[in-house]
C-alpha cells in the first residue's frame, strides 16, 4: 500500500467510511511491517471515530486490538468514553481487557470516568484494576463499594495517581466525597500530606468547598496555618468565595491579613479580585486589610486618563491602551508600575537596533515578569558620570554604540534631570519599545512624570502610522444556504484543501487553509488586492500564535521566514487534517452596529487583548486588517480564541495570528 492510499484508509477509517475502507482493505499485505502500520493506525482512527462497522472490518483484515496508542491501551479509551458497544466489539474481536499501561488497565479508566455500564461489563468478564488505582478512582468519585474492596486487596492509602498526582485523601477531598474522606481517615491517611507544594486542604477549600469534609480534615489534625508558598488557606477561601470557610477559618483562628508578598495580595485583595462581594463585605465587617487598593486606585485614574480597562490579576494589574497614539500597557505589580509603549518609529537608526535589553538609564527594577527582559548588560560609565545615575547598555559588538549614547544623553540630560529616577526606577529602550519603571501609587505625583515619558517619547519617534483597513464597512461571515445544484459565481469558504501544501516556517508540516474569501464578490468594493481568492493559512501542528507571514506574489504560495531559519519542510507528513470545507456568505453589519468578537470580513479588529497588528517584513509598514474567524463548534483557537487575517496589497503578503482569552 503506498502512502497516499494510507492516509486514504485512515481518514476513511476516522470518518467511518465502510465503502472506501473496503475498497483499500485489498491492497494491504499484511506480512509488510509498512502496510501492517496503516492498518493498526486505521483501526485506532476507527475506534477514535466511534465506528463499530469500520473496527469490525478492519480487526477481520488482522488489524490488532492489542496496541498501545499514546495514552493508554486502544481498549481503554472507548472504555473511559463509555462507549459499550465499542468495547464490546473490540473484547469480541480478541482485545485483552487485563493488558496494564503504565500501571491502568481498561477497568481503570472506566472507573477513573465512573462509567457504570463499562465498569459493570468488564468485572463480568472478570478485569482487573491494580488495588492502588481503583481506590484512587473509587475515592475521587464516592465509589465506597469498591473503594473498600480495593483497600482489602491491599491498596496503599498514600499512593499517588490520576492527572495530578494526588493521594486518594487529596482526589476525595478536592471532590467534596465526605463518605470517602472518612473511609480513608479511618484507614490512616495523611491529613497533612502534601504533593506539589499544597496540603489537602487547599484542594478542599478551593474546588471541594465542603464545610463537612474541612471539619473531617480538622479534627484529624490537618495544619489550618499551612501555606502554599505565601498563599495562606484564607486566600485560598477567598478566591473560593465560599463564605462558610471563609468564616471558619476566622473562628479558627486563622489571621486576617498576612500579606502573600509573591503577588502582593491579602484575602481581602484575594476576595476583591475574583469579585466575591459577600466575602468581601465580611472580611471589611472584621478589619481585613487589603494592601492592593491604592494600586488599584492608580490604574483606574490611568484608565480615565489614557482608555482602556483595568484588568486584575493573580500578580498585579493590566491595562491595554494608548500612549502618544501607540499600543501601551500599564502593568503594575508589588512596588513596581510600568509603561510600556509598542511599535516606535524610532527618528536615529541606532535606536531601531537597540537590541535586547537595549539601553537602560537607572536602577535595577523588582522582578516585572515578561517585562524585565534578559541578556547580558555593561554600564556605560561615562554617560552614567553624566547623568547621575545607572547608563547601561547591552554587550556585544552589536549593541548601541557608546559614542551615540554619550550624544543621546547630551541631547535629552533634561528629561532625565526632571524625570528624577529613584534607586528601584528606570527608563528602558529597545527596538522594539520604550518603558518606563516607577514607585509609588500617587497618582498626582504619577501624572507629571508620565507627561514628561510622552515629550520624550515624541522627541525621540515618529508619530505612529494610521490604521489601515482592506475595507471599511463589515460583513459578517455566515453559513450560505445550498444551490440546488447550481454553481455559484462567487465562493467564500472556511476550511478546505490546497491543491499544493503550504509548509509551516516554524514546525516544516503543512498549514491548514482556515478560510479562502472571493474578492471577486460583488458586495465588496474594488480593493488593491484585485479580483483574487485571498487564503488565510494557520497551523495547527504547531499552534503558533506569533505572526506567521505568507506570499501571494507568485503562483506558488508559501510562507515568509521572519528573523532566523525556517523548519525544513516535512513534505511527507501532511500536517493536522484538514477542516471539511463550508460554504459560507457575506452579511452587511447594519449601519450603526459592530459585529464585536464574530466571524467578519472589513473593518477593524476585535482584539482580545492588546492591539497586535503586525507589519509587513517585507516593507516594513503596518499591515492591513481583513478578517477575523472566531472559535466555534468546527475549530477552537486555543482557548476559543480569534484568528486574526491581515494583507499587504504593495507586497502581495498576508499574516495570520491568534489571540485567547
Amino acid at each position: 500500500m503506498n502512502p497516499a492510499d494510507g492516509s486514504k484508509l485512515e481518514k476513511a477509517s476516522r470518518a467511518g467510511d465502510a465503502k472506501v475502507i473496503q475498497q483499500l482493505l485489498p491492497k494491504i499485505d499484511v506480512k509488510q511491517p509498512a502496510d501492517k502500520a496503516w492498518l493498526d493506525g486505521s483501526l485506532e482512527q476507527a475506534v477514535y471515530g466511534k465506528s463499530v462497522e469500520a473496527v469490525e472490518l478492519l480487526l477481520k483484515s488482522g488489524a490488532n486490538p492489542n496496541q498501545n496508542t499514546s495514552s493508554g491501551t486502544l481498549l481503554a479509551y472507548p472504555a473511559g468514553n463509555g462507549d459499550l458497544p465499542m468495547v464490546k466489539c473490540l473484547v469480541k474481536g480478541g482485545a485483552n481487557y487485563n493488558r496494564v499501561f503504565k500501571r491502568e488497565t481498561a477497568l481503570s479508566d472506566a472507573l477513573a470516568y465512573s462509567q457504570v455500564p463499562v465498569i459493570e461489563y468488564l468485572e463480568k468478564l472478570g478485569a482487573y484494576s491494580p488495588p492502588d488505582i481503583t481506590l484512587f478512582f473509587a475515592c475521587a468519585n464516592g465509589d465506597i463499594k469498591r473503594a473498600k474492596k480495593a483497600l482489602t486487596a491491599g491498596a496503599d492509602v498514600e499512593k499517588t495517581g490520576g492527572t495530578f498526582g494526588e493521594t486518594p485523601l487529596m482526589a476525595a477531598a478536592r471532590k467534596g466525597q465526605v463518605e470517602a474522606v472518612k473511609l480513608l481517615l479511618k484507614h490512616g491517611a495523611n491529613p497533612n500530606q502534601r504533593k506539589g507544594g499544597q496540603s489537602v486542604l487547599f484542594g478542599a477549600i478551593k474546588y471541594g468547598k465542603n464545610l463537612e469534609v474541612f471539619e473531617l480534615l480538622v479534627a484529624a489534625g490537618a495544619n489550618i496555618h499551612a501555606k502554599y508558598y505565601g498563599e495562606t488557606l484564607l486566600m485560598t477561601a477567598a478566591q473560593a468565595g465560599c463564605l462558610p470557610l471563609v468564616k471558619r477559618l476566622v473562628e479558627l483562628g486563622i489571621k486576617v491579613n498576612p500579606r502573600d508578598k509573591n503577588v502582593g495580595a491579602t484575602a481581602l485583595d484575594v476576595a476583591k479580585m475574583h469579585k466575591h462581594k459577600e466575602v468581601v463585605a465580611y472580611l471589611n465587617s472584621i478589619g481585613a486589610k487589603a494592601d492592593r487598593d491604592a494600586c488599584r486606585a492608580m490604574m483606574k485614574a490611568l484608565s480615565k486618563e489614557y482608555g482602556g480597562k483595568p484588568d486584575e490579576h493573580s500578580d498585579g494589574f493590566l491595562l491595554n491602551s494608548k500612549f502618544i497614539g501607540n499600543v501601551c500597557q500599564f502593568h503594575a505589580y508589588p512596588g513596581t508600575t510600568v509603561a510600556a509603549v509598542y511599535k516606535l518609529r524610532y527618528k536615529d537608526a541606532e535606536l531601531k537596533h537597540a537590541h535586547i535589553p537595549g539601553l537602560i538609564f537607572g536602577g535595577e527594577v523588582q522582578s516585572t515578569n515578561h517585562l524585565t527582559k534578559p541578556g547580558k548588560k555593561v554600564a556605560v560609565k561615562t554617560a552614567g558620570k553624566f547623568l547621575g545615575i545607572q547608563v547601561r547598555r547591552a554587550a556585544g559588538k552589536k549593541a548601541v554604540p557608546e559614542k551615540y549614547i554619550m550624544d543621546f544623553c547630551r541631547r535629552h540630560k533634561g528629561f532625565f534631570s526632571q524625570l528624577n529616577l529613584a534607586s528601584l526606577e528606570q527608563v528602558g529602550i529597545t527596538s522594539e519599545a520604550a518603558r518606563f519603571f516607577w514607585t509609588g501609587t500617587d497618582i498626582k505625583t504619577i501624572l507629571p512624570r508620565l507627561r514628561m515619558f510622552e515629550r520624550f517619547l515624541r522627541e525621540i519617534s515618529h508619530p505612529p502610522e494610521p490604521e489601515r483597513r482592506l475595507f471599511e464597512n463589515e460583513w459578517l461571515l455566515k453559513p450560505a444556504p445550498k444551490t440546488s445544484g447550481v454553481k455559484p459565481v462567487v465562493v467564500h469558504t472556511l476550511g478546505g484543501a490546497l491543491d499544493r501544501p503550504v509548509f509551516c516556517p516554524h514546525c516544516g508540516l503543512a498549514t491548514n487553509l482556515m478560510a479562502q474569501i472571493d474578492l471577486a464578490d460583488p458586495l465588496l468594493p474594488k480593493n488593491p488586492l484585485g479580483s483574487r481568492k485571498l487564503p488565510v493559512f494557520w497551523c495547527m501542528n504547531c499552534l503558533e500564535w506569533d505572526p506567521t507571514f505568507f506570499d501571494l506574489s507568485s503562483p506558488t504560495l508559501k510562507a515568509i521566514v521572519v528573523q532566523g531559519k525556517a523548519a525544513k519542510a516535512e513534505k511527507d507528513q501532511t500536517g493536522e487534517e484538514d477542516l471539511p470545507e463550508c460554504r459560507v456568505m457575506l452579511v452587511p453589519v447594519p449601519k450603526g452596529r459592530k459585529a464585536g468578537h464574530k466571524s467578519k470580513i472589513g473593518g477593524s479588529p476585535k482584539w482580545i487583548q492588546s492591539e497586535s497588528t503586525p507589519d509587513c517584513p517585507k516593507c516594513e509598514k503596518s499591515m492591513a486588517f481583513v478578517l477575523q474567524l472566531a472559535s466555534d463548534s468546527r475549530i477552537s483557537y486555543c482557548d476559543m480564541g480569534i484568528l486574526y487575517a491581515f494583507a499587504c496589497s504593495d507586497c502581495k503578503a498576508t499574516a495570520s495570528l491568534i489571540q485567547s482569552h
